[in-house]
């Protein structure tokens, strides 16, 4: 779906080129672990592959009085959209720290995301997003949706290498596996555990 992309994986996604890569590209992708800390949201953080903790405090020193040119950050990890009180009137997470740090809009978890249906999930939202036509809202909101609608039979044809997710085989081929050894008929994603988790913040 995106023609020019960086793609930091294993040990290359370090705290260090994430950040000087965040301000570079409209839409940034982090699949990895997160973790929330109500009591002092500004520690909320995502683990990256050195081990560092990128935290909100530190997506926000990236701002340097421009709005960074991102039109969108998906949160692909845990609890990512958990949020704190910061005073009276407000709340301040990862998903505002974001928004503040000058990103449209962001993909935030509200609690701890299965592995499987969080990556099927995120690869029918891009599908959606940049093959459907929607906007991300809409488009996260349809990737719930046939998330949990859909028979485990459907999901692994969808998913299959070759077949109508339009994905690269090396890409599909560890899911449609895992789909395959599933009950075909079950809707086996159906609990809102799966799928009711992420939300869009943001314009």
């Amino acid at each position: 779906w995106f023609t020019d992309r960086v793609v930091l994986s294993g040990r290359q996604a370090s705290a260090d080129k994430v950040l000087a890569l965040l301000q570079s590209y409209d839409v940034v992708h982090f699949a990895c672990h997160g973790s929330a800390d109500p009591s002092d949201p500004l520690n909320s953080s995502l683990t990256l592959a050195d081990d560092r903790l990128l935290t909100l405090r530190d997506l926000l020193d990236i701002r340097d009085g421009e709005a960074a040119p991102v039109r969108l950050v998906v949160l692909s990890a845990c609890e990512t959209g958990v949020v704190g009180p910061a005073a009276p009137s407000e709340v301040i997470g990862l998903s505002s720290g974001l928004l503040e740090a000058g990103a449209a809009g962001a993909v935030v978890s509200q609690w701890r995301v299965p592995d499987l249906s969080t990556a099927l999930l995120m690869m029918r939202f891009y599908s959606e997003w940049k093959a459907g036509g929607f906007d991300p809202a809409a488009a996260l909101c349809a990737a719930q949706r046939w998330l949990r609608d859909t028979t485990n039979a459907e999901k692994a044809d969808h998913f299959r290498p070759g077949g109508p997710s339009g994905l690269a085989p090396e890409t599909t081929r560890p899911l449609w596996r895992r789909l395959i050894r599933l009950e075909p008929e079950h809707r086996g994603f159906a609990h809102p555990v799966h799928w009711a988790g992420f939300v869009f913040v943001g314009s």
